[in-house]
């Protein structure tokens, strides 16, 4: 049986739900063991400039609800 990779994705939207992502990252970043942490987000910058992702994808169609 095949594995499936694992890892943490995180969809946040808007710059204080994104900042929320970079905090929740950061402090998961000790438990994950080397797997990979994704953010989509509309703040690719934001994200980007945190440094705990592995990879930022922009999200094409934010709608800033809940």
């Amino acid at each position: 049986m095949n594995r499936l990779p694992q890892g943490i994705l995180y969809i946040a939207t808007g710059e204080p739900h994104c900042c929320e992502a970079v905090a929740s990252a950061k402090a998961s970043r000790l438990y994950v063991e080397g797997k990979p942490i994704i953010l989509i987000t509309d703040c690719v910058s934001v994200a980007k400039a945190s440094g705990v992702f592995d990879q930022v994808l922009h999200h094409p169609d934010p709608r800033y609800g809940y």
